[in-house]
C-alpha cells in the first residue's frame, strides 16, 4: 500500500513538473493583442470602403481602435505616475546619505592612517587593514553610482509620462476628429448610398481631370507673391499637404497636384485680409468629400463664393469693381484647372495662375474658349 501511494505521489509530482501551468494574460497584454487584431481589421476595412456602409464601418473601426489606444496610454500613465514622485524623493534622500557616508569614510581614513600603522603588529596586518578600508570606500562609491543610475532611470520614466500625456491628448483629439468626420459624411451623403456613390464618382472625375493638367510637374521652392496675395499650389511650404480625408488613403491627394481650386479660393480670401494659406484649407476635412471640395466653398465670415456658368460680361463687371474672380478651365484632353483673373488689360486679362505664376496674361496660356464657369467672391 505504501509503495502504491509513493508511486501515485511520484506520478503526480512528475505531471506537475512536466505540464507547465497556463499563465493568464495581463491586462496590458490583452490590450496589446486587441489593438493588433483591430489594426489588422481596420486595414481590411480600408480596402472595402467603396460603399457608404463600408466607409462607416471603417470609421467605426478607427474609432474603436483609438479608444483602445487611449485606454492603453491611460494605463501606462496610471501605472507609473502614482509612484514616481515618491521614488524620486526616496532616491534623492538615499543619494544624500551615501554622499555623507563617502565623505565620512574619507575623513576617517585620513585620521586613522597613523593609528593603522602603529597599531598593526606586522606589515601583513597593516596591508589587510588598508585593503579593508579601501573596500569600504569602493563599496560606498558603487552604491552612490548605482543610486544615481536608478534615479536617472526614474527621471527618464517621468519624461515618458509627460510624453504619454501629450500622446494621450493627441489620441483624444484624433478620436473627436474621427467622430466628427463620420457625422460629416452621414450629413454630406444624407445617409444615402446613392448620394455617396454620386459624390464618389464626382471626386474621382475631378481628381483625374486635375491630375491630367499637372502631369509631369512637381514641387517648387517658396514662390514670390508680388501683390501680397498670390499663392502657388506647388510651393513646398504647403504643396506636400494632403487634401481632405485622403491622408488615410494609399494614394493621398496633395495640394501641389490637385490643389488649384483650393489655392485659387485662398488667394481671394488672402486679398480680403484673411491670414490663410492653401494648406490651412486643405487640412480642414469638413470642407471635402475625400478631396472633392463641397459647395458652398469655404469663405471668410461675411463673404461668399457664387458659381455661375461662363459669363464674360459678369467677369468684366466684377474686375471693373476691383473684385477678382475664380475661373474654371476645361481642355480638349478633359483636363481641368482653376485660376484667378485679377484685372482686364485691353481685350486680354491678367491672371494669378496657381500653377504657372503671378501676373501673367491670360492669352499666353489659355483662351476664353477654355472657360467653363465663373465664381465671384462678394459680401454676403
Amino acid at each position: 500500500m505504501r509503495k502504491l501511494l509513493l508511486s501515485i505521489g511520484l506520478l503526480s509530482f512528475t505531471f506537475l513538473v512536466t505540464v507547465a501551468p497556463v499563465q493568464a494574460l495581463t491586462y496590458e497584454e490583452e490590450l496589446n493583442a486587441k489593438i493588433a487584431e483591430l489594426e489588422k481589421k481596420v486595414d481590411e476595412l480600408k480596402a472595402q470602403a467603396n460603399t457608404l456602409a463600408g466607409q462607416i464601418a471603417y470609421y467605426d473601426g478607427q474609432i474603436n481602435l483609438n479608444q483602445l489606444k487611449i485606454s492603453q496610454t491611460g494605463e501606462l500613465i496610471t501605472s507609473i505616475s502614482g509612484k514616481i514622485d515618491s521614488l524620486e524623493k526616496s532616491l534623492q534622500n538615499r543619494a544624500t546619505l551615501l554622499e555623507k557616508q563617502i565623505v565620512a569614510t574619507y575623513k576617517q581614513s585620513y585620521q586613522d592612517q597613523l593609528q593603522l600603522v602603529f597599531s598593526s603588529s606586522d606589515f601583513s596586518q597593516l596591508l589587510t587593514r588598508f585593503k579593508y578600508a579601501q573596500s569600504i570606500q569602493n563599496s560606498s562609491r558603487q552604491l552612490m553610482h548605482d543610486t544615481q543610475l536608478v534615479q536617472s532611470n526614474y527621471a527618464n520614466q517621468k519624461n515618458l509620462i509627460e510624453e504619454s500625456k501629450v500622446r494621450l491628448e493627441a489620441q483624444k483629439q484624433k478620436l473627436a476628429s474621427l467622430r466628427a468626420e463620420k457625422n460629416t459624411l452621414l450629413s454630406q451623403t444624407k445617409n444615402s448610398e446613392a448620394e455617396y456613390q454620386r459624390l464618389l464618382a464626382q471626386a474621382k472625375a475631378e481628381r483625374d481631370a486635375f491630375g491630367r493638367f499637372t502631369a509631369g510637374g512637381g514641387l517648387l521652392p517658396p514662390q514670390p507673391s508680388p501683390d501680397g496675395w498670390y499663392y502657388n499650389q506647388r510651393d513646398e511650404r504647403w504643396g506636400k499637404i494632403c487634401i481632405g480625408s485622403t491622408c488615410d488613403s494609399k494614394d493621398p491627394s496633395y495640394v501641389w497636384r490637385y490643389g488649384c481650386l483650393i489655392t485659387s479660393i485662398t488667394m481671394l480670401q488672402k486679398k480680403n485680409g484673411a491670414d490663410i494659406n492653401p494648406g490651412n484649407i486643405a487640412s480642414r476635412r469638413e470642407y471635402f468629400f475625400q478631396d472633392l471640395m463641397l459647395l458652398p466653398w469655404p469663405s471668410q465670415p461675411g463673404y461668399k463664393f457664387t458659381r455661375y456658368g461662363k459669363n464674360m460680361t459678369l467677369v468684366d463687371s466684377e474686375l471693373a469693381a476691383g473684385r477678382p474672380v475664380v475661373i474654371e478651365l476645361l481642355f480638349s484632353d478633359h483636363s481641368q484647372h482653376f485660376i484667378v483673373l485679377k484685372s482686364k488689360q485691353g481685350s486680354d486679362y491678367i491672371m494669378n495662375d496657381p500653377w504657372y505664376g503671378p501676373d501673367l496674361t491670360f492669352s499666353s496660356h489659355y483662351s476664353t474658349g477654355n472657360i467653363r464657369s465663373v465664381s465671384t467672391y462678394t459680401k454676403s
